[in-house]
């Protein structure tokens, strides 16, 4: 039985090794998802000339070799839990599996759709492709993503971290990014850090070295300022290091009570029912229904 240790290493080689096919191959923005994932270990963001399209696509990641066991014909063959089929196959983005071998450094990726899939009562199987390597010849598979106008990626980042978003509605946090000045991707390491806690990565690089834009596109429900003597030297003495104080937007806030309203119903008692008074002969007088 392979050690606690042994796993967590081995299943940080898959998100490694995806994270280098996306940024170096591709030139795609990876975006771990570290903070309340339900099966999604990554949004990968698609790029034209080294710029942000808003298209996103969503990966579950498995790393080992005990994923490359079960071989057929066509590849491989990997088998999951209904929970997670239906909620890859519900997902507002569409959800690509990356299956990642460390001994041989081969890594697949599948579609999930239900269509591909084997399904009985207990679980499910999807066959990956021996031939669906991943690396940059499959850019147009893999660029898939909902085509959005503007309205309709900002609709789409608010229902994405609907999760994170909830962290902030009672309590402020501080977030940290890091200006590289000898790089081409110089914004990057963006943490969040709330009180008490241990900082959360939450971005890994972003093309620019505007941090309003990086914020826009990346946390438009965060307003943010920075903080007095915010820029510092990173210890390296290659990069500006800023701190900005984040808080949740006042629209941001009403998304999330939308919701909540949304997933819960109406729960309020409605008023009580006027009713006619049959006392009084000259006309119809309505009273307050009275049921003690």
């Amino acid at each position: 039985m392979a050690s606690v240790v042994g796993s967590a290493l081995t299943e940080r080689e898959g998100v490694i090794a995806a994270d280098a096919i996306f940024t170096k191959q591709f030139r795609w923005l990876f975006r771990e998802q570290k903070v309340l994932d339900f099966g999604v270990d990554a949004e990968v963001e698609i790029t034209e000339d080294d710029m942000p399209t808003g298209k996103l696509i969503a990966l579950q990641i498995k790393s080992g070799t005990s994923f490359f066991k079960q071989e057929i014909k066509e590849g491989y063959v990997f088998y999951g839990e209904m929970r997670h089929l239906k909620y890859w196959t519900n997902h507002v983005l569409p959800m690509f599996l990356i299956l990642h071998n460390p001994e041989t450094g081969v890594t697949l990726y599948q579609r999930i759709e239900e269509r591909l899939c084997k399904i009985t009562d207990k679980r499910w199987s999807i066959v990956v492709p021996r031939d669906n390597a991943l690396n940059a010849s499959a850019a147009g598979d893999l660029a898939a993503g909902p085509d959005l106008d503007e309205e309709g990626q900002l609709r789409l980042r608010f229902s994405l971290d609907a999760p994170l978003m909830e962290r902030f509605v009672d309590a402020d946090a501080k977030m940290i990014w890091e200006y590289w000045f000898n790089k081409s991707l110089s914004l990057r390491n963006a943490r969040l850090i709330f009180e008490g806690e241990e900082p959360i990565e939450v971005g890994g690089w972003y093309p620019t070295d505007d941090i309003g834009l990086a914020m826009q596109n990346l946390f438009p429900w965060l307003t943010y300022e920075y903080e007095d003597d915010s820029t510092k030297w990173d210890v390296s003495g290659e990069a500006d290091i800023f701190t900005l104080l984040v808080s949740l937007r006042p629209e941001a806030k009403a998304y999330l009570e939308a919701e909540r309203f949304f997933r819960e119903g109406i729960t309020d008692e409605p008023p009580d029912q006027p009713v006619r008074d049959d006392e009084e002969d000259d006309g119809w007088i309505y009273r307050i229904r009275d049921d003690d």
